[in-house]
């Protein structure tokens, strides 16, 4: 595999990977940078600033809420975005949007009260690279990170629509994985555009990847297979046949049963599911291209005992790691995409 380094970030962990010219492989899962931030914002007592990029809000962005309700809050417009993409949804939950701590929020408040915090998906970067060094193992340009984002919809437009609507074009233009695999800015995905953003502003050369996406690729093989990545938020299946993604569905991990899971997967194999049966289930879409008779079925995700035996799957074990699925679909993605 090519020299990169790979950061699949999730709510709970972010998954490291670092492929050696040998052909051996360092591997980490450390917190989130969600986690890590959490903390950061409800150990903070009194005013606070906060600058950085949009990056993954969940938990995070609840805290930053709650100390709203006690305290003043400033944010850029730019780490605003993690909380909504709708600025005025920002400023209705009593955040003040200003570009600069000195210049603007000191006419508010006497700055030196206001503690600083900068928000970003690579909150974690220096550290992983102190860590490499202290094992002297260089810290390479190409850095790849997969994040889950919903992207920017218009308003009006459901954001469940607005973020599937892209999978499906990608798929129908049959170039594989190489139009979901992202060098530069979308203008579309501000969370992956943030990411690009950091990883340009810093030096270095950015790979990025929605995270169900970089799990499937992760997964993949020569054969044909139904792939399955049961998350924390989203439940993703897609059935490939080798590189070539046949078809797709999304859903909400939380609204889904086992014998609703079953359905889907057997309605995805026949050719079957539709958008619409998705869609208004409440679930993201599907995109079903034609039926396939799957060699395997194969399963991944924090969840993944929610998908039921009976249906005889195997576990995604990739590099003999269960939790190195979406990092190791980023470090095949560089071959997909030339350095």
């Amino acid at each position: 595999m090519k020299e990169m380094i790979a950061f699949d970030i999730g709510l709970g962990t972010q998954d490291i990977l670092k492929p050696e010219v040998d052909g051996g492989f360092n591997k980490f899962v450390l917190p989130s940078p969600i986690k890590l931030l959490k903390k950061r914002v409800e150990a903070i007592k009194g005013d606070l600033f906060i600058d950085g990029y949009t990056m993954g809000g969940g938990p995070l962005s609840k805290s930053i809420v709650d100390h709203a309700e006690r305290n003043s809050v400033y944010m850029t417009e730019r780490s605003a975005r993690t909380i909504s993409d709708d600025l005025d949804k920002v400023e209705d939950k009593g955040i003040i949007l200003k570009e600069s701590k000195d210049s603007e929020v000191s006419k508010d408040k006497n700055c030196r009260d206001i503690r600083s915090l900068s928000l970003g998906d690579l909150y974690s970067l220096p550290d992983v690279k102190e860590l490499l060094s202290s094992i002297e193992v260089d810290f390479p340009s190409r850095v790849g990170v997969a994040v889950q984002d919903h992207g920017v919809s218009p308003k009006g437009v459901s954001d469940r629509k607005f973020r599937f609507d892209y999978f499906k074009e990608a798929i129908e233009s049959n170039r594989g994985f190489s139009d979901l695999i992202f060098e530069e800015k979308t203008g579309r995905f501000s969370r992956i555009d943030s990411v690009i953003e950091f990883l340009k502003e810093n030096g270095y050369d950015p790979l990025v990847m929605d995270s169900k996406l970089a799990s499937v690729l992760g997964c993949i093989e020569e054969d044909k297979r139904v792939i399955v990545d049961s998350g924390n938020g989203h439940f993703m299946a897609a059935s490939v046949d080798g590189e070539e993604i046949v078809g797709l569905f999304e859903h909400h991990t939380r609204m889904l049963s086992r014998d609703k899971i079953k359905m889907y997967l057997n309605k995805l194999i026949d050719g079957e599911l539709t958008n619409e049966e998705v869609f208004e289930d409440g679930g993201h879409g599907a995109y079903v291209k034609d039926s396939l008779d799957p060699s395997e079925i194969v399963v991944t995700g924090p969840n993944r005992n929610l998908v039921p035996r009976e249906i005889g799957y195997r576990t995604a074990r990739p590099l003999g790691d269960v939790m190195m699925t979406g990092a190791f679909g980023l470090c095949r993605a560089s071959e997909v995409i030339p350095t």
